[in-house]
């Protein structure tokens, strides 16, 4: 934010996390957006600029659903910053450029990723989580490709060619 702000820029920041659940220290189920927001306000954001998404549940619901409230709440953004642990940079890639493809999110914004850094205690573990959670998407990705290929070419029953039948 320092940094668009020295270029002149007046940056929206949107916090972005639906309810998972009650925290450690509260009973009440609270949003990650709302939660986040409010640490970003003590940081110095000005909660005018502060926008809260609070309906993801996944990665892939911050980024499809971040970037259409971003660009309705300002028709003019091009481009935007994603802020995340820098060891879940390499899956927000993947699933950004997902979201690119399925059209829930506009391809034409300038897209950068900034990964904070993540405390050395914690990176072991963030570090497996990563790798397991980047290699089941790549291998939804492959059985999403496969399923899609098998019913394109009229297979998926009759496992023959469409209008075909199967021989023995």
């Amino acid at each position: 934010m320092a940094q668009a702000r020295a270029e002149g820029a007046d940056p929206w920041v949107v916090a972005s996390g639906g309810v998972t659940g009650a925290t450690a220290f509260d009973a009440q189920p609270v949003s990650e957006a709302d939660v986040l927001g409010a640490r970003l306000v003590e940081l110095g954001v000005p909660r005018e600029r502060l926008l809260l998404e609070e309906r993801a549940l996944s990665t892939s619901d911050n980024l499809a659903l971040s970037m259409p409230l971003l660009q309705a709440t300002d028709p003019g953004v091009h481009r935007v910053a994603v802020v995340t642990s820098d060891g879940h940079v390499a899956r927000v890639r993947l699933l950004l450029h997902r979201a690119v493809v399925d059209g829930r999110v506009d391809g034409a914004l300038d897209v950068v990723l900034v990964g904070a850094t993540t405390p050395l205690s914690d990176v072991r573990q963030a570090l497996v989580r990563e790798v397991s959670l980047v290699a089941g998407n790549r291998v939804d990705s492959a059985m999403t490709t496969a399923v899609h290929t098998a019913v394109s070419q009229a297979r998926w029953f009759t496992g023959g060619p469409a209008g075909g039948s199967a021989s023995a």
